[in-house]
């Protein structure tokens, strides 16, 4: 019967762990309006009514709040600067009088309002591996569809282009620049560079089919980034990649090697096809729109000195800017009826200089505080090399152009959230997971004694846990231990945010009694006044079960993990003569939770 009770025990257990490890529906909801988003000011051209991203990003939030297991916010002080940002921009649309215009409207929400609901949702949408993991996949297949569209469109084969609109768009820009459905060249670069790296990520933290999808991703990625003819993406790619070789040591082994192949590569390439090569260095050596920069720029200085405060108005600049450019001596006015290619002089320029000030503090508050911090966890620190790759992707048109693209400022701010989890939300430390474990088995241990059989323990035990199940992929303790509290509390930017102590291993039927004896191999003892034994588990590696560490001496810590080690596994040790464990493997007399302080 025991046997019987702790099959179903273990049934019900798997089950638990099956739904924890399913996405909730708000996570579908939002990679639906992510990739939607890719569509946005498209609508019309698809027969829809209505652009249907950002409904389903407003649903997506709403089920996020209404969910049991959302997490908690720590309070940070980018939060108040992001709500003076909003609101100050949304005086300087008001004082314009032109309330109407829902231009401005879409590039208040697409530009300010929802890159922040991204880098806080971003945050808690994605808590956990398995949500991360579904990010990365959906990145990938995002990825290859760019790339094969770009490949399509420069071979001309527009009956195999989806959506078919884009077709449009080369009868007014060149031949030669792939668009996408975006509609222009910087989006598909910026989108492009972010799939790479995230299909690359996924490569490597995959395996079998998925591995094959993201290596492929990455090419293609590659691929629509070149062809989006964008010199500003281009630059963002290889600012990124930097990063991942300054940031991960094996790569910095090999950058010769793999700069030696990609070179090759890029070169067998315009070799195959000289009507590209001749279209990538005309692009890079094109100087007209570098005049647009400089002229659009040189304005913003002068509506800056001459309005500082409140600047000529949001979005005001598309109608005003002719009233402020000028005619140079040695360069040419091509065009006046675009915006302004710096984001950080736009905000200067349009909504004075405390609206920029409130803008670069979000950045500074935001993004790079929360990448800034160092990384517990193996998988957080690529998560974080991710976010400042996406940073450098996102900084190089934000200098060089006005930067309004929906889509991939969206992922950029949804990175840097994630990124940020350590410092944005409220995750659980190595010393709340020893509170739980031992709370959990002492109250294991007491229902056993009061029914009996190990079912009726299971279901009188109360299923406190840490929210979520177990992330910690490969977490490492770096703070010793101290014996004030003793355990060494994880610092706040690991993400342990699923750290669930094990069900105990219970005797299988003819071993235990309710009188408290049992038999272990051969020898007989007896349960200690404390409550029953426990039997440690058949597989001492299984990683299901998570293992305490030793706890510290008086002398000082009790142990001290080297740097270079990563400790995949945090179990509460069970000895099977319910001692305590010690570091010369011997078995004491009774098992017992060490005390704090």
């Amino acid at each position: 019967m025991a046997v019987a009770a702790l099959a179903r025990a273990r049934v019900r257990a798997q089950q638990e762990r099956s739904a924890e490890t399913r996405a909730p529906l708000f996570v579908w909801v939002f990679l639906a309006a992510l990739l939607l988003s890719m569509f946005s000011g498209h609508s019309d051209a698809l027969g829809l009514p209505m652009a249907l991203d950002r409904p389903l990003f407003l649903l997506a939030i709403v089920l996020l709040i209404l969910d049991p297991g959302t997490e908690s916010l720590r309070w940070r002080a980018v939060y108040p600067v992001m709500v003076l940002t909003v609101v100050w921009t949304l005086i300087s649309w008001i004082s314009t009088g032109v309330l109407t215009d829902t231009h401005k409207g879409f590039a208040l929400l697409d530009r300010i309002v929802l890159p922040f609901a991204m880098f806080i949702v971003g945050a808690l949408i994605f808590a956990t591996a398995t949500r991360r993991m579904l990010l990365l996949r959906t990145a990938a297949v995002l990825g290859i569809y760019l790339g094969f569209t770009a490949i399509l469109e420069r071979l001309g084969l527009w009956l195999l282009v989806f959506p078919r609109y884009i077709e449009d768009f080369h009868e007014i820009m060149p031949e030669w620049r792939a668009v996408g459905p975006f509609g222009g060249g910087e989006p598909l670069g910026m989108t492009a560079a972010l799939t790479f790296f995230m299909s690359a990520f996924l490569a490597y933290r995959s395996k079998g089919a998925w591995r094959w999808v993201g290596v492929a991703a990455a090419v293609l990625s590659v691929v629509a980034n070149a062809m989006s003819m964008t010199r500003s993406a281009w630059l963002g790619l290889a600012l990124g990649a930097a990063v991942f070789v300054l940031g991960v040591p094996a790569l910095r082994r090999r950058v010769p090697t793999i700069g030696g192949v990609l070179l090759g590569l890029a070169g067998l390439i315009l070799l195959m096809n000289p009507g590209l090569r001749d279209d990538l260095f005309a692009r890079a050596s094109e100087g007209g729109s570098l005049f647009d920069r400089v002229n659009t720029n040189d304005a913003a200085f002068r509506i800056i000195a001459a309005e500082p405060l409140q600047g000529i108005g949001w979005g005001q600049f598309l109608i005003d800017g002719m009233l402020w450019v000028r005619q140079a001596d040695n360069y040419p006015v091509t065009t006046v009826n675009i915006e302004i290619h710096n984001v950080f002089l736009s905000r200067a320029a349009e909504t004075g200089i405390p609206g920029a000030i409130l803008w670069g503090l979000v950045v500074l508050l935001g993004p790079v505080l929360a990448l800034s911090g160092r990384a517990r966890v193996h998988e957080i620190h690529g998560w974080k090399l991710l976010g400042w790759a996406a940073f450098f992707i996102w900084f190089v048109p934000s200098m060089t152009s006005p930067n309004p693209y929906p889509m991939p400022n969206f992922m950029v701010w949804m990175l840097w959230g994630i990124a940020g989890r350590g410092v944005l939300v409220n995750l659980p430390t190595l010393r709340d997971f020893h509170e739980v474990s031992r709370s959990r088995f002492q109250a294991l241990a007491g229902a056993t004694r009061q029914t009996g059989t190990p079912q009726r323990a299971l279901d009188h035990a109360p299923a406190s846990h840490l929210p979520h199940d177990v992330d910690a992929t490969m977490l490492r303790p770096t703070e010793a231990p101290s014996p004030s509290h003793g355990y060494g509390q994880a610092p706040h930017d690991v993400d342990a945010t699923m750290l669930r102590p094990a069900e105990a291993q219970w005797p299988s039927a003819g071993q235990a009694s309710s009188s408290g004896q049992g038999h272990d191999d051969g020898r007989d003892r007896q349960a200690s006044p404390q409550g029953p034994d426990f039997r440690a588990p058949d597989n001492a590696a299984d990683s299901t079960i998570l293992r305490q560490p030793e706890p510290p001496a008086a002398s000082g810590p009790a142990y001290s993990p080297d740097d270079s080690s990563e400790v995949t596994q945090i179990r509460p040790a069970i000895p099977r003569d319910g001692g305590q464990p010690t570091k010369d493997g011997q078995r004491p007399s009774r098992f017992r939770f060490p005390r704090r302080g």
